[in-house]
């Protein structure tokens, strides 16, 4: 894999990271284990899902993006979900829905903003 991939998928966790971690304070994670158990998750996820749609994208090119990244943004959601669930988060998949949603937000915005 090139240096441009590994770059990409820093800079979408670590976007990713900051939005989730903004977004757990806003929604009442205010303990360092809340806070670690969102980093974790992400790095679970992240990496994988970044990885998946530029393989994807490329085997594919002529698809539209969202038919790839609504398959796994679902995916990244459902899996954080149950993980949030096992750390008995209240309301685990509306917490992974609104924390997922804005860090799409903001990787849209970035992209739209650096491309």
């Amino acid at each position: 894999m090139n240096g441009h991939l590994w770059i990409m998928v820093g800079i979408t966790f670590s976007l990713t990271l900051a939005v989730e971690e903004a977004a757990a304070l806003f929604m009442g994670v205010r303990q360092g284990k809340g806070f670690l158990v969102v980093g974790l998750v992400n790095l679970l996820t992240v990496p994988p899902v970044v990885l998946t749609y530029w393989y994807l994208h490329h085997l594919i090119p002529k698809l539209f993006p969202l038919l790839i990244q609504v398959p796994l943004a679902a995916g990244a959601w459902a899996a954080e979900g149950k993980i949030y669930k096992m750390f008995k988060r209240k309301k685990p998949y509306l917490f992974s829905l609104i924390a997922n949603a804005a860090s799409y937000a903001a990787c849209l915005v970035f992209d739209w903003l650096f491309r």
